[in-house]
């Protein structure tokens, strides 16, 4: 069985020196696997991290588990940000994991609140289809 989860990503993933936003991510994930989904820090351009990076879930998915630790993980910066040398940096942050449900197949999501050493947040919808 397999379980989906698509990405649309309406934000970055990883900010720094930026105001309040909104993002929402789309996965499928494999029945049974737990899906990494997100990788998330806040970084000076000479890739030294800015202060401690928290992650809030606000709104639990209805039919699986988050789980948030510590670790390590690759920024994605764009070509033209000036942190994008970091990407190829494994750089300490916040890694994000959604475990389905045993036997569950459909549509959850769950909501969370990146909070950045940066001083900015970022709102976060994740829509997860799993198969």
């Amino acid at each position: 069985m397999i379980r989906t989860v698509a990405a649309v990503v309406l934000g970055s993933l990883v900010l720094a020196g930026c105001q309040t936003t909104q993002s929402t991510l789309t996965r499928t994930a494999v029945a049974g696997q737990p899906l990494r989904l997100d990788f998330v820090g806040s970084f000076n351009p000479d890739c030294t991290p800015i202060g401690t990076t928290r992650v809030v879930i606000t709104r639990q998915p209805s039919s699986g588990r988050v789980v948030v630790n510590r670790g390590a993980g690759f920024s994605s910066y764009s070509r033209d940000n000036p942190r994008f040398r970091c990407n190829s940096r494994r750089m300490p942050g916040i890694i994000v994991h959604y475990i389905p449900s045993p036997g569950f197949v459909g549509q959850d999501s769950f909501d969370a609140e990146l909070l950045f050493g940066s001083g900015t947040t970022l709102t976060k919808t994740y829509r997860l289809t799993v198969r």
